[in-house]
């Protein structure tokens, strides 16, 4: 049976208080609002009110109040609306239009009813009550007058507090944050200050694994669950001993660079509003430091090409270095890498070959940077500056021995061979390196032999191991020699061992090359062939059959290693 239509005396609707989509509060805003009603039934205004039936339909969620006399109020509502009504059309109904009332209000969504028994009902209808309580619909009287203005404004405003309350701790917490930001107050400083405001933990995991903690806090303090997860997650962590974390993305110039992991406690989704909060100002923080390393980079780069062209003041040019932040030791050399592609110049190509020379320059910064202010440790070699020019990439180093230098070009070529060559298949990398000089002046002298040992190898075919401008000297001599004296000289040396079966002359040629490097040195050569000296020294006895006793001698050793310099030759050639 359908509900009658409203009588005379109320002829319009009482409501509208407020209705606000959570597209309008903004992203990351539950549906459920966090207002029920059991939470309404606390307010002073409510404090007469007795729930007379529905009791475990409490938590229903309320989502706003409306106030009305209409039968059929169901085909209006929307959803999660506490209806206020005095009963004054109920009285007149029969049980089975009272049940379907209630029903009615239900099926609408309906988050329960409140009913004044005084003017109109002396009781709430039995058939109200029991429906209430079979569904679990909330059934609110009232037995003593009340104003329901004053408990739409209390409901109201309790409603606004639950939505907008913690998107205003984010915006106080969001102008806190940018007045550090414009005092540079840094990362681990806005930490604390979240930290202090919501009394929960905050951290920042950056995409290269760095943390940010605020500070006095340990970095084994940030649990291990959060550190496995992977950049950029955007979820809840539950975590074994520190309860669970909201995770929010950070964002610079398009591109996840952190996480920001909050702890939560009763709401997750307000929690990830002020994450959120929390990622934007700290975002603006990495996009200024990558912006001035990047301006760091275009001076460093622009006095890398006036150290190389030689034609500043050596006392000048240790000044702007020390104003650079860079830290200066007693030696230097040069570094000079070409990165081509292989396949057809397409902008695909050109995008590798770019992403190739960023990777090693920041290779390079992390692997041999200085802080500023600190002069370069006794062991160790440190960047000067780099410049990326074209297909080139041109490097300084400095160090307080020369070796060190040595050492960490080594590095640099093995890295070139193994993760460049690995993540960039279809690039050909050459590498020249000059000889160390003790003088900033000397710099533009080690950059040509760079350049001549690049060149070189890119005309000669030699992998980047024969990187070293000392390297290549003799080949540089032998390429501008005669084919025919070069095989004579090679049948000369090396005869007696080329006319033994192919693997004997091998093993043979292999031990000789490397005691010549060695300079004899039988421990060294030992370790470098995976030999037991005693093997070694049986070699060298049949070595001496075949080359003559005096093989070991300083002439003749140096014929020998020319001879072997020149059957690579001779194989270049073919």
């Amino acid at each position: 049976m359908g509900l009658p239509q409203h009588g005379c005396l109320v002829s319009e609707e009482l409501a509208v208080v407020i209705e606000v989509t959570p597209e309008a509060v903004g992203p990351g805003v539950s549906r459920v609002y966090g207002v029920s009603v059991r939470d309404i039934l606390g307010l002073p205004s409510l404090a007469t009110a007795e729930v007379l039936a529905g009791v475990s339909g409490l938590d229903r969620q309320v989502r706003w109040i409306h106030v009305s006399e209409l039968l059929d109020i169901g085909r209006l509502l929307n959803g999660g609306e506490l209806l206020l009504t005095t009963g004054m059309q109920l009285r007149d109904l029969s049980a089975q239009q009272q049940a379907e009332y209630v029903r009615s209000l239900a099926q609408a969504g309906a988050a329960g009813v409140g009913i004044e028994l005084v003017q109109w009902l002396p009781s709430a209808p039995e058939p109200v009550v029991s429906v209430s309580d079979a569904i679990g619909f909330p059934l609110i009287v009232f037995r003593h007058e009340v104003k329901f203005s004053t408990i739409t404004e209390e409901v109201s405003r309790l409603i606004y507090d639950r939505r907008y309350g913690p998107l205003r701790k984010a915006d106080r917490l969001t102008e806190d944050l940018m007045r550090l930001f414009l005092q540079e107050g840094g990362i681990s400083s806005m930490l604390r200050l979240v930290s202090s405001q919501l009394g929960r933990p905050v951290y920042v995991v950056t995409a290269d694994r760095r943390i940010y903690l605020p500070p006095g806090e340990p970095e084994r303090g940030i649990p291990d669950e959060l550190l496995a997860s992977s950049p950029g997650d955007d979820r809840m962590v539950e975590t074994r001993d520190r309860g669970t974390f909201v995770g929010v993305p950070v964002f610079v110039a398009g591109q996840v660079r952190a996480t920001i992991w909050l702890g939560t406690e009763t709401d997750p989704e307000h929690d990830r509003v002020l994450a959120q909060r929390v990622a934007l100002v700290v975002g603006c923080e990495l996009l200024r430091r990558r912006q001035r390393q990047e301006l760091l980079h275009a001076v460093k780069g622009e006095l890398a090409e006036d150290l190389l062209a030689g034609q500043v003041d050596e006392p000048l040019l240790r000044e702007r270095l020390r104003l650079g932040g860079a830290a200066v030791g007693e030696w230097f050399a040069v570094f000079v890498v070409e990165i081509t592609h292989a396949g057809p110049a397409n902008e695909q190509a050109v995008e590798e070959v770019a992403s190739c020379q960023r990777m090693l320059v920041q290779m390079l910064q992390s692997s041999f940077h200085v802080p500023s202010g600190t002069s370069a440790p006794a062991a160790g070699a440190w960047l000067v500056a780099a410049s990326i020019r074209g297909e080139l990439v041109k490097v300084i180093l400095t160090s307080k021995q020369p070796d060190r230098l040595l050492d960490a070009f080594r590095a640099v070529v093995q890295w070139l061979r193994s993760e460049a060559r690995s993540k960039f298949a279809g690039l050909r990398i050459g590498a020249g390196i000059g000889r160390a000089r003790r003088s900033l002046q000397g710099l533009a002298t080690a950059y040509d032999e760079a350049l001549t040992t690049l060149h070189f190898q890119t005309r000669s075919g030699f992998p980047p191991e024969s990187a070293f401008f000392e390297e290549i000297s003799l080949y540089r001599f032998l390429l501008n020699t005669p084919r025919p004296e070069i095989e004579r000289l090679v049948a000369d040396e090396l005869g007696p061992i080329l006319a033994l079966p192919p693997e004997t002359r091998r093993t043979l040629l292999r031990t000789l090359e490397i005691l010549l490097e060695e300079n004899l040195n039988v421990s060294a050569a030992a370790r470098r062939l995976y030999l037991r000296r005693q093997s070694l020294y049986r070699r060298m006895r049949r070595l001496e059959e075949l080359l003559g006793a005096g093989f070991q001698r300083p002439d003749h050793r140096t014929a020998l290693l020319l001879a072997l310099r020149a059957q690579d030759v001779l194989r270049l050639m073919t």
